[in-house]
């Protein structure tokens, strides 16, 4: 999952949150993105991919973390 840094145009976003301080965050999900979908990289190539699009990589582990 990449996390989008706020401000960035028309970027693709699957998902988004507005936190209690009013800041909007946005979310893309490789899964649910036809060119990534399928893609299987080690940490840093996902890294470097969220880098060249302005974002985030970030992974959830626990059925836990991902309903929060």
């Amino acid at each position: 999952m990449m996390k989008a840094h706020a401000g960035l145009g028309s970027r693709v976003r699957h998902s988004t949150y507005r936190d209690a301080r009013g800041v909007l965050h946005s979310y893309f999900f490789s899964w649910e993105h036809a060119p990534t979908r399928n893609l299987e990289v080690d940490w840093l190539d996902a890294r470097n991919i969220c880098r060249r699009h302005c974002m985030d990589a970030v992974s959830m582990e626990t059925p836990q973390v991902i309903l929060t």
